[in-house]
């Protein structure tokens, strides 16, 4: 794809950046609620991060006035996919089923900026449950041999044409002020499934991580290519997963950085190195493929691009690890989920986004489950992210959040840029 002339718009008009506010949504959480959108607007943001495409959930909807529990078995988009834009492709989207559910997103968006509120797409890409799900030879596969049907390997080109094409397809049908791409890089093994019977106390970071390094045809060739002995890599793998004691990592955190040590030690620094030199190459291609789709797809017209980032290089999942000078020079501006990612982290990320015109980082806080001390320990977090350069605060999640998840999130709100 060619490269598209791209100006990111300046959070007030004026080039002047200002502290903003968003929140997280599903379109069914609006649509069918005549008081949604503008019960969201009073929370105080300023935006909301809608989805457009998602994986199968089991959501909460608290105080909708036609439904409590919206199930979707598999990832899906929430408007009709154009059939002659899908017709012959390997991989292709799901449409989201169910009343006030299908094709929600286009009458969501409508509502949220009648109340006033900016849009941003959420896309979600590499995660996918059951998108393809016949097609096992896209999925990640695993040292073992054992594909992952919720996580597409992004090495594979019809993968990187699928999300792609999803995400020029949303921006062009829609016209969103914005976009959020979760899940545009490598995903892997980590997985909240019905029933998981999976815990962090019996795999360490660094085994999630070996867990979610991908043997299917296409990373074979990478390897190769990269000049790594795949038969080598592969006895390497398995032998140290075997082998394992299972010490849990920080969070049990596939990007924990406190993991990078473990990996290097697991496969040795060369062959470490290698391997993270030859993923990142495969994610910044895929990155690099999606934004040059969502640009064209704008037709020159100013529109913010968000990536899910995270601050391990190695780390996988709806966040992915990237090197912020490299991600920064493509997409307009990165979102980091606190407290997962440290004050340090978001600090190297904004002196990143200083040195270029017009970037952006951003934290994203959870306010589901807060302990009970009324959101203090958050607002502290939120706090110590403002003062090592976030610029934006996303919050997740208005449309699951309780009465009390709702008030401490519009206190965050309120607080963010005083």
């Amino acid at each position: 794809m060619g490269t598209v002339e791209w100006t990111p718009s300046p959070a007030d008009g004026t080039g002047t950046f200002v502290m903003r506010t968003s929140t997280a949504l599903y379109p069914f959480d609006v649509v069918g609620d005549p008081e949604a959108a503008g019960a969201v607007a009073a929370l105080g943001v300023g935006e909301v991060s809608l989805a457009a495409s998602y994986h199968a959930v089991r959501a909460v909807t608290p105080r909708h006035p036609r439904h409590r529990i919206v199930t979707a078995q598999r990832s899906a988009v929430y408007y009709a996919p154009d059939a002659p834009t899908w017709s012959g492709r390997y991989l292709q989207p799901s449409r989201a089923e169910g009343k006030g559910v299908r094709d929600s997103f286009g009458p969501a968006l409508d509502e949220l900026r009648a109340a006033g509120l900016g849009v941003n797409a959420w896309v979600v890409l590499a995660h996918c449950c059951g998108t393809g799900g016949e097609q096992a030879a896209s999925h990640v596969t695993n040292a073992f041999g054992d594909s992952y049907p919720w996580a597409l390997c992004i090495a594979r080109p019809e993968v990187v044409e699928y999300a792609a094409t999803l995400a020029g397809e949303i921006v062009g049908r829609f016209a969103p002020d914005g976009v959020e791409l979760e899940a545009c890089g490598w995903y892997g093994f980590d997985h909240l499934s019905a029933h998981d019977k999976v815990h962090a106390e019996q795999l360490s970071a660094a085994e999630r991580y070996l867990l979610s390094v991908c043997f299917c045809e296409a990373c074979a060739g990478l390897y190769r290519a990269g000049g790594i002995d795949l038969r080598h890599l592969r006895e390497v793998v398995t032998g140290s997963l075997r082998d394992g004691d299972g010490r849990p990592g920080p969070n049990g955190s596939i990007g924990s950085v406190g993991a990078e040590d473990e990996i290097r030690e697991r496969l040795g620094g060369d062959l470490a190195d290698a391997l993270l030199g030859v993923r990142l190459a495969a994610a910044d291609r895929m990155r690099r493929a999606v934004v040059s789709a969502v640009r064209a797809a704008a037709r020159g017209r100013s529109m913010f691009l968000w990536l899910h980032a995270q601050g391990a290089r190695h780390g996988v999942g709806g966040n992915v690890g990237v090197d912020p000078s490299e991600a920064l020079a493509d997409v307009d501006g990165l979102l980091y989920g606190v407290p997962a990612d440290s004050p340090a982290v978001i600090a190297e990320a904004a002196s990143v986004a200083l040195e270029l015109s017009g970037r952006r980082v951003g934290i994203v806080v959870d306010v589901l489950g807060a302990k009970d001390d009324g959101g203090a320990r958050l607002a502290e977090m939120v706090g110590d992210a403002r003062d090592a350069g976030a610029t934006d605060l996303h919050l997740y999640h208005a449309g699951l959040a309780s009465a009390e998840g709702r008030r401490i999130l519009a206190g965050l709100v309120d607080g963010f840029g005083s």
